[in-house]
């Protein structure tokens, strides 16, 4: 626990750099996060092992060539072939799986300060959030973690309306992962407005998926061995990771409460990023409902709390007033208290505590 405490020190003692010279705090506090994440050891992230011995695996791996395996794993295809790709290419230039934490770790982390410096996000706020909500899932599941981070990148282009590099940077975030699908979702947005017509939208929507989900679930492991792999964990959920999954709706709830507080006290009006970020967080909410039916899903609405950067940063602001450091503090305190909270009492949903360094070949 002690090296993630020392990068939130980090985080707050910079600060007074932020100040004065933001890119060099920017600097001085993603080179120690990305060595962190890079060179950490093989039992640091609950499926760090599964990673290593396909990569491992990789040289003899057969990359599927059918048209369709290009878009998701199909036809018996337990991976999807981005990542198989990816592994061949790193493995090909040197056999350890060290380098491919070193590469995968700097494509994240590459995505991050994309977002970041296109969005004008609080550079804080944004490390911080990254530290306490993604570190300990991108340390864990890499495949999705790489998904999400180049959705972060097409998020920024869509919000740029650059729909094209949009679609491009998603489909490459689904040959990561195929659940980045899910993603496309947000091009609807646009026709969309924060408010009680998108959320009776998502409401309606996330009573249907879960109505249905059996038979959609069924029909969708028909074709996927991956979502084949999980019919028995489906069928005998009852209930499982409810606790995340609550605590999940319940920050995301209390985010909605304080941003619509802030924009009427403060008289802000909503920019196409607010709104769609909002948004995002609405269909996050969807997810982890239908969640409750499979627990798994859980982590697809980890691609829709991208929506916490742009409005924890509107609620940070870039201004020094006595109200807006306050909030600024405050936002700062929770997200340290969240994850510190998380490793003590539930280490188990990322395995990233105790960290150990090295130890690959």
């Amino acid at each position: 626990m002690s090296i993630y405490i020392c990068l939130f020190v980090l985080n707050i003692v910079t600060i007074p750099v932020y100040i004065v010279k933001p890119k060099l705090y920017l600097f001085m506090n993603l080179i120690p996060l990305w060595t962190v994440m890079a060179f950490r050891g093989i039992r640091v992230g609950a499926d760090t092992i599964t990673y290593s011995q396909i990569f491992y695996q990789s040289n003899t791996t057969q990359i599927p060539m059918n048209f369709f395996n290009w878009f998701a794993p199909v036809n018996g295809a337990r991976f999807e072939n981005g990542f198989l790709l990816l592994n061949k290419i790193i493995y090909s230039i040197y056999p350890s799986f060290r380098l491919m934490l070193v590469v995968t770790t700097t494509i994240m982390i590459l995505c991050l300060t994309f977002f970041i410096l296109r969005l004008n996000i609080n550079y804080v706020v944004g490390i911080l959030v990254y530290e306490s909500m993604f570190m300990p899932f991108s340390m864990n599941v890499m495949r999705q973690a790489l998904a999400i981070s180049l959705c972060m990148v097409a998020f920024v282009f869509l919000i740029k309306n650059h729909v094209g590099k949009f679609l491009i940077f998603n489909y490459l975030a689904i040959t990561m992962h195929v659940t980045a699908w899910m993603f496309l979702i947000v091009l609807i947005y646009k026709y969309l407005k924060y408010g009680w017509k998108s959320k009776i939208f998502l409401g309606l929507f996330t009573i249907i998926v879960s109505l249905f989900f059996e038979t959609i679930y069924g029909k969708i492991s028909l074709v996927s061995n991956e979502a084949n792999s999980f019919s028995n964990s489906v069928a005998t959920n009852n209930m499982n990771g409810s606790l995340n999954i609550f605590v999940s709706i319940v920050l995301i709830l209390l985010t909605f409460l304080w941003s619509r507080y802030y924009t009427k006290l403060y008289k802000v009006n909503d920019n196409v990023l607010i709104n769609d970020s909002y948004l995002m967080l609405l269909t996050a909410i969807a997810f982890y409902i239908i969640a409750l039916k499979f627990s798994q899903l859980s982590r697809i609405a980890i691609y829709f709390n991208i929506g916490y950067y742009p409005i924890l940063s509107l609620l940070s602001g870039y201004t020094y007033s006595r109200k807006r450091i306050l909030a600024f503090s405050t936002i700062c305190m929770f997200l340290i208290v969240y994850f510190v909270v998380i490793q003590i009492f539930r280490p188990e949903w990322s395995n990233i505590v105790p960290y150990s360094i090295g130890g690959i070949i």
